[in-house]
């Protein structure tokens, strides 16, 4: 099963939104080190307007 829709916050960066989702799920995983995992190391300042469908997946 894969989400049609991925509910990022459109006005903040990739980083700003895995921040957010690490927050409410109380973890204690770093953001950079998630978004470098799944390849998107180079794009932590972007936001999602500026990232595929596939890199908003991840």
């Amino acid at each position: 099963f894969v989400f049609q829709f991925y509910n990022l916050m459109p006005n903040l960066t990739a980083l700003e939104n895995v921040e957010i989702a690490v927050e409410i799920c109380k973890d204690h995983l770093d953001p950079k080190e998630i978004l470098t995992e799944v390849g998107l190391a180079e794009r932590l300042n972007n936001f999602p307007a500026q990232l595929s469908g596939g890199e908003q997946q991840r």
